[in-house]
């Protein structure tokens, strides 16, 4: 989170379920405070209806991630 604040990223990807526990409990204060980053969120879960809502306007990838994807989505 340190390295977000003078770093601030435009594309940032976050894993759910970290040992370090930074993963997608972060994302509202990522959001508030740097509302010009395009957060994504990456998941071994399937996808979910209900938090794809509550992260609207977050991209949500599901594990494995496709490089064809990443690269077409980056461009």
């Amino acid at each position: 989170m340190a390295s977000l604040k003078s770093f601030k990223p435009d594309i940032l990807f976050l894993d759910n379920n970290l040992p370090d526990g930074l993963g997608w409990e972060q994302t509202a204060y990522i959001s508030q405070h740097f509302p010009e980053t395009r957060i994504n969120l990456i998941s071994a879960y399937q996808y979910n209806p209900i938090i794809a809502e509550q992260f609207s306007s977050i991209k949500i990838w599901e594990k494995p991630i496709s490089l064809t994807d990443l690269n077409q989505y980056l461009n």
